[in-house]
């Protein structure tokens, strides 16, 4: 029997490596193919995603392992003064329990657009549906959907799904501390070889080498890496900027002694630390590089966040470091970036190449959404909906370059309140949580997490970073990485409390 049960735990771990190498390679692997926006990649990245989130639910734990309670003596003394016999009282819904229940109603809400309804029902939920489609076919139909093109919703609600599932079953599994830290040195050498790319075409001249990297015609002296794209290039970065800071500090204060004595043990024995350093650097001047407006105000927005939360942290000699990093890291990214992308926010109102498509085409969004402000044009569907709105000669309008304005013309008021309020009640959730840990480890990576979903939330105010599929795989690693370690705790092996009744 013990030797059964030795067997099933081996295999048991053996499994969690391969799923967990299998996450790491797909995080490194997954950018380089432009992303995996074109075909056939996107279908293969999402293929793999499901089958990784399949074998991962089968490995997921259903209840955290404790250890059995050590037999205790009956005290009426300790059961008057605490209550322990009284009945327990029913506990609240939390905000987690809310943004599951809207994030499964956004899943019901998706599947109502896709749905055929009697085109008397249409004509009373989306009015405008029902003109655009009878223009397009000549006839008025018996039956319709809300979605204007139900395949391109039907895509996006399917992707969505193996995003949500891969993240449960990531989640479901329970991973520990060093499944965590792993996870978080994947994105950061990711991106650190996307920047790495980038400097090699940036210095090479060369807009096509390899095989997976599209060509890309950059304007002069911006750093694209494999995602051809500047902004989507540095969303990547400015996600797994926070949370290298937050392990580099969590290695860095593990010791105690003055901050002088760190220093030297750190350049001595601790290479690791060092190549996080260098790994920090280098994310944050491949934002610079890129020349991205919108990338390096999300960066700054991440720090800021970071170091504001990092700073209520108690540790001895933390609230030192803390200053000395931001500052390195706000002067580096205003100095180096002062010369050129800052001063081109200056052109942004003369300069249509400049950026400036983004801005002008807002209001024209805004229209649009004006026309089905309940249930929206469908998600997904946004470059077919926004033809007749078009106030741009000679161009393919794929996105909004705003990611919130997007989702309120794809799902109208409806879909955006269920959306967005699940993200914010998780937000809320996490920052409750955050607040009542002590462990410092917990509460630096939590506060990385935290920051990079400030920072992606600011982005995508001016881009649609989020629709590129790794760049969402991203987000979701940083949203389970952040709700478990706020939900860690080591195994507890001694008696804690009595209000806790004794051993757990």
């Amino acid at each position: 029997m013990k030797v059964t049960s030795f067997l099933k735990k081996r295999k048991s771990k053996s499994a969690r490596k391969r799923i967990f190498l299998a996450i790491k390679l797909l995080i490194i692997l997954a950018p380089l193919p432009f992303g995996c926006v074109g075909d056939p990649w996107r279908y293969l990245f999402f293929t793999l995603l499901a089958v990784i989130a399949f074998y991962a639910w089968g490995q997921a734990q259903d209840k955290e392992p404790e250890p059995n309670p050590l037999q205790e003596r009956t005290d009426p003394a300790r059961d008057l003064l605490y209550g322990r016999n009284l009945p327990l009282k029913a506990k609240k819904r939390g905000p987690m329990a809310w943004a599951a229940r809207l994030w499964v109603g956004f899943f019901i809400f998706c599947v109502f657009q896709l749905l055929p309804l009697p085109v008397a029902v249409i004509k009373l939920i989306s009015p405008r549906t029902v003109e655009v489609v009878t223009q397009l076919r000549g006839v008025i139909p018996a039956w319709l959907t809300l979605s204007l093109v139900p395949r391109e919703t039907l895509v996006f609600t399917l992707e969505l799904l193996v995003l949500t599932a891969f993240g449960l079953a990531i989640v479901r599994m329970r991973p520990g501390w060093r499944e965590m830290t792993s996870l978080v040195r994947a994105l950061g050498w990711s991106a650190a070889l996307q920047v790495g790319i980038g400097l090699v075409r940036l210095l090479s001249g060369s807009s096509m080498f390899f095989l997976f990297f599209a060509p890309w015609e950059s304007k002069a002296g911006d750093l694209t890496g494999t995602l051809v794209n500047s902004n989507h290039f540095s969303f990547s970065l400015e996600l797994a900027a926070p949370l290298v800071l937050a392990l580099l500090l969590v290695d860095f204060t593990s010791r105690g002694g003055s901050m002088l004595h760190r220093v030297l043990d750190t350049i001595e024995h601790r290479p690791k630390v060092l190549a996080m350093l260098l790994l920090l650097i280098l994310i944050v001047t491949g934002v610079v590089l890129s020349n991205s407006r919108a990338g390096l105000s999300a960066l700054v927005v991440g720090v800021f966040v970071a170091g504001l939360m990092m700073a209520r942290t108690r540790k001895a000699g933390l609230k030192r470091v803390l200053p000395v990093m931001t500052g390195i890291l706000t002067i580096l990214i205003l100095v180096v970036a002062g010369g050129h992308t800052w001063k081109s926010f200056q052109n942004l109102p003369l300069d249509p190449q400049e950026g400036t498509g983004r801005v002008q085409r807002w209001p024209s969004v805004i229209e649009m959404a004006r026309d089905y402000p309940v249930m929206g044009t469908g998600m997904g569907t946004f470059r077919w909906a926004y033809f007749p709105y078009d106030k741009e000669a000679n161009q393919w309008v794929t996105h909004a370059h705003n990611d919130v304005l997007e989702t309120i013309t794809d799902g109208g008021l409806v879909g955006a309140l269920l959306f967005f309020s699940a993200f914010f009640f998780f937000s809320a959730g996490v920052i409750s949580k955050w607040r009542r840990r002590n462990n410092v480890k917990v509460r630096l990576i939590t506060a990385g997490g935290v920051a990079a979903l400030a920072a992606a939330f600011f982005h995508s105010l001016f881009d649609f970073s989020l629709r590129i599929p790794s760049n969402a795989l991203v987000l979701v690693l940083v949203m389970v990485l952040t709700w478990r370690a706020v939900n860690y705790r080591k195994k507890a092996t001694r008696h804690r409390s009595l209000r806790d009744g004794g051993f757990r």
